[in-house]
């Protein structure tokens, strides 16, 4: 609600970008927290890339360890972010074509 995203479910599941839409936004993303995937997508939805959901099946692992009270405000400050980054233009910025190349030593 807060971001205004059209999904059921912004944490679960896969992402999948075309080269053009990974470049674009993963060049302006920031979050890398609980914030990543609501950004990414915001991000995407902003840029103008078409979005799909697609049903994924998935299984809960009771391993998994999340405190709803202390990581749920973290999802807060980060949507916060977010909308903050918006507001000042940070996800209209000019990006790059062409990905970052790694140099071999």
């Amino acid at each position: 609600m807060v971001m205004n995203l059209p999904f059921a479910d912004t944490q679960c599941g896969f992402k999948a970008f075309t080269r053009n839409a990974a470049l674009t936004v993963f060049q302006l993303q920031t979050i890398e927290r609980w914030g990543f995937d609501p950004e990414i997508l915001f991000i995407a939805i902003k840029r103008g890339f078409k979005v799909v959901e697609v049903p994924v099946s998935w299984a809960h692992d009771e391993r998994t360890r999340m405190s709803y009270l202390k990581d749920g405000m973290k999802m807060l400050e980060e949507l916060a972010i977010i909308r903050w980054n918006a507001l000042l233009g940070r996800y209209n910025k000019k990006v790059s074509a062409r990905p970052l190349t790694h140099q071999s030593h």
